[in-house]
C-alpha cells in the first residue's frame, strides 16, 4: 500500500490529460516478492518499533518501498516523509571528499579517544563501545570498522566546508560543525538511498521515482525518463566503492569487528555498503551495479533505541533483500577503470596478518 500511494501521487502530479472512461496501465519496477518478504520479516520481528525500506534500481526507479510496520494502523510513510539523523552512513561522502583532496586508502590517523577544541567548543569523541586501536589506522580500516576518530580528523583536516558543499550538491542543507562527520544531519531514507544510488551508478544522480511509463491501449502516453545528473567523479567513486566492500570482509576483524560481520557469511552476492547507528536510529545502506538498498529501524516518536534486535534489524533485512534480488550466477561488479590500479599492500597496515588488494589512482 505504501508503494501504491507513491505511484498514485506521481500519477496525479503528472502533466498529461486523463480522458474519461479509458483504462490506464501504469508500469513500474515494483518487485512484489522482495517487498512481501521484507514486510513479513518486519511483522514477525516487531518490538513495537518502526521500520522502513527503500530499494532503487540503477535508473532510480523504486523496486520496493515500505514506509512503516503496518499501513492500516499508520499510513504515514516514514521512508519518504520522515527526516532522521543519518549517523555513520554519512562517512562515504566524507571519504569521497578526502580522496578528492589527496587521501588514498592507506592514509592514516591515530585512533584513540580524543577531545577536540574548535571555535571555543569542546568535542569529546568516542568510538562505539569505547574500543580503539590506539595506533595509526588506514582509511580502509576506518571505513570497515566505522571508526569515529578517523572520521572527525579527516573532516577537520580537509576542511569542514568540503562535506557541507558535497551535501549541498544533493540539495541537503547542513551546518559547518565537527560532528557533521558523524551524521549530525537529517534527511529521509529515500533521499539517503538516492545518494547511495549515485555511488552505485559511479556518479550519476536520479531523484527516486515510481512510474516508468503509462500506456493506454498499448500506446505509451507518458515516459518518466531518468535524468542522470552527473554529480560525482567516476574514478573517485570507483575507489570509494571498493573501500565500501571492506565492511563485509571479516579477515579485517581485530579489536573491532568489521560492521558487516553479522551478515557477510550469508550474502549471496558482492555488495558495498555502510551501516549507521545513532541513539534513535539504525541504518544499513548498500548497493551493487544493479540495485541500491536502504533500511532503517527505530521509533517514530524518538524513543531511545536500546533493543539489540531492533538495532540489528536493518542488516538482517538488507541480507534478505540482497539474497532475493541478486542471485550469485548473476553476480556483477564494476570494471576497474584504466585510471585505477590494484596493489597488494603490507598486511600490518590493517592491524591483521591478512594480505589485501586495494584500489589506487594511477600516478
Amino acid at each position: 500500500m505504501y508503494f501504491k500511494d507513491i505511484v498514485l501521487n506521481e500519477f496525479y502530479n503528472s502533466n498529461f490529460k486523463v480522458n474519461f472512461n479509458e483504462t490506464y496501465t501504469i508500469h513500474t519496477s515494483y518487485n512484489s516478492d522482495v517487498n512481501s518478504n521484507l514486510q513479513q520479516y518486519i511483522t514477525i520481528n516487531n518490538y513495537n518499533n518502526d521500520a522502513s525500506v527503500v530499494i532503487l534500481d540503477k535508473q532510480g526507479y523504486y523496486v520496493s518501498c515500505i514506509g512503516g510496520v503496518n499501513y492500516y494502523k499508520n499510513g504515514f510513510n516514514i521512508a519518504i516523509n520522515g527526516d532522521r539523523d543519518i549517523g555513520s552512513t554519512i562517512k562515504p561522502l566524507l571519504y569521497y571528499e578526502a580522496l578528492n583532496s589527496g587521501f588514498n586508502p592507506l592514509t592514516t590517523f591515530k585512533s584513540e579517544k580524543t577531545t577536540f577544541y574548535i571555535n571555543n567548543d569542546t568535542y569529546t569523541i568516542s568510538n562505539y563501545n569505547e574500543i580503539y586501536e590506539n595506533k595509526k589506522i588506514t582509511m580502509a580500516y576506518a571505513m570497515a570498522t566505522s571508526d569515529n576518530i578517523y572520521a572527525i580528523k579527516t573532516h577537520l583536516y580537509i576542511g569542514m566546508n568540503k562535506l557541507v558543499n558535497r551535501l549541498k550538491s544533493f540539495d541537503v542543507n547542513s551546518e559547518k560543525k565537527a560532528i557533521l562527520a558523524l551524521g549530525n544531519v537529517s534527511m529521509s531514507l529515500a533521499k539517503l538511498t538516492s545518494i547511495y544510488n549515485t555511488f552505485s551508478t559511479l556518479g550519476y544522480y536520479n531523484e527516486p521515482k515510481a512510474i516508468k511509463s503509462i500506456t493506454v491501449n498499448d500506446k505509451i502516453i507518458y515516459m518518466n525518463k531518468p535524468k542522470n545528473k552527473k554529480i560525482l567523479n567516476s574514478t573517485t567513486t570507483y575507489v570509494l566503492n571498493d573501500l565500501m566492500t571492506q565492511m563485509f570482509d571479516t579477515n579485517l576483524n581485530h579489536k573491532v569487528n568489521v560492521t558487516g560481520s553479522s551478515i557477510s557469511p550469508y550474502l549471496n552476492a558482492k555488495t558495498a555498503g555502510k551501516s549507521g547507528l545513532t541513539d534513535y536510529d539504525s541504518y544499513m545502506i548498500g548497493f551493487n551495479p544493479e540495485y541500491t538498498i536502504g533500511v532503517w529501524s527505530g521509533y517514530n516518536d524518538n524513543t531511545l533505541l536500546e533493543n539489540s534486535i531492533v538495532k540489528g534489524l536493518p542488516k538482517q533485512m538488507y541480507k534478505i533483500a540482497v539474497n532475493n534480488l541478486m542471485q550469485r550466477e548473476k553476480d556483477t561488479w564494476y570494471k576497474c577503470p584504466s585510471t585505477v590500479t590494484m596493489k597488494l599492500v603490507d598486511p600490518t597496515l590493517f592491524n591483521t596478518g591478512y594480505r589485501k588488494n586495494l584500489s589506487f589512482y594511477n600516478s
